[in-house]
């Protein structure tokens, strides 16, 4: 299977743990697991397929910190879907070094701590939605100054 460029499995019923093992296929581009009822932690090796274009893990009961290391590499990502799990913990500064990115969703988590400024190395970016978190920011302060009127922003702090 190390061929495989797309993996899509939404909607589906498929429980249990993302294995380790799906960082051996090296040449994916879309990993499509939302929307099935998928547990634990991402593990650090999904965030090391550079040729990942696409990441949706929406809607699943995932949980634990969002992987941090400088280590890891997603060139080639465009598209982030995190939302409706129970990821805790910061955004990773990392985050800013995924420079094609366009949609970042990571709506309806456990999200904590200041909203990482260097997000706005991010000149493609044209969804950015945060909405239900417990981040930290104002939007018209300097912190988020980065923010431009083409970025859809929804930020709501509890």
């Amino acid at each position: 299977m190390s061929s495989l460029y797309k993996l899509d499995i939404k909607f589906n019923n498929i429980e249990g743990v993302i294995p380790s093992e799906i960082g051996n296929l090296v040449n994916l581009q879309r990993m499509a697991l939302g929307e099935n009822l998928l547990t634990g932690e991402v593990p650090q090796e999904v965030f090391n397929i550079s040729s990942l274009q696409l990441l949706d893990l929406m809607e699943n009961s995932l949980s634990g910190s969002l992987p941090s290391g400088r280590y890891l590499s997603l060139p080639k990502l465009e598209q982030l879907y995190l939302a409706s799990n129970g990821f805790g913990g910061n955004i990773p500064q990392y985050f800013s070094n995924f420079l094609n990115l366009i949609i970042f969703e990571v709506s309806d988590n456990q999200l904590s701590g200041p909203i990482p400024m260097s997000l706005g190395n991010l000149k493609n970016l044209e969804v950015f939605d945060i909405e239900f978190n417990q981040l930290t920011g104002e939007i018209n302060g300097s912190e988020l100054g980065f923010l431009s009127l083409y970025l859809i922003v929804r930020h709501c702090e509890n």
